[in-house]
């Protein structure tokens, strides 16, 4: 992913952190099996565009990339929540988590 300008998603989960976690701006187009809440959720906080379709045509899709590379917003939202992540040592977390689960 180093080298990806944008990330084209259905949608899923380990996907679209991966796409956080590197900075990119998503296409996301998932409907089946929750895909639709992280969809909604990638346009809502315009970290990308939702195509809200499970199968989305290729001119849908290259009109979305196009919008993202135009507008400078998106890709200032994923940095920015990449930022947020970045402030989280979540395998410490966890750790720490399950060792106070373990001790009580």
């Amino acid at each position: 992913m180093p080298r990806a300008d944008i990330y084209i998603t259905n949608g899923g989960y380990g996907g679209t952190l991966l796409a956080i976690q590197h900075g990119l701006p998503m296409v996301a187009a998932g409907i089946n099996e929750g895909k639709n809440e992280i969809c909604a959720r990638i346009g809502y906080f315009k970290l990308g565009i939702d195509l809200k379709t499970e199968k989305p045509t290729p001119q849908k899709i290259r009109m979305a990339v196009k919008n993202i590379f135009s507008n400078p917003e998106y890709k200032k939202n994923v940095e920015k929540l990449r930022n947020q992540f970045r402030q989280y040592n979540t395998n410490k977390l966890a750790a720490d988590h399950i060792l106070n689960l373990v001790e009580k």
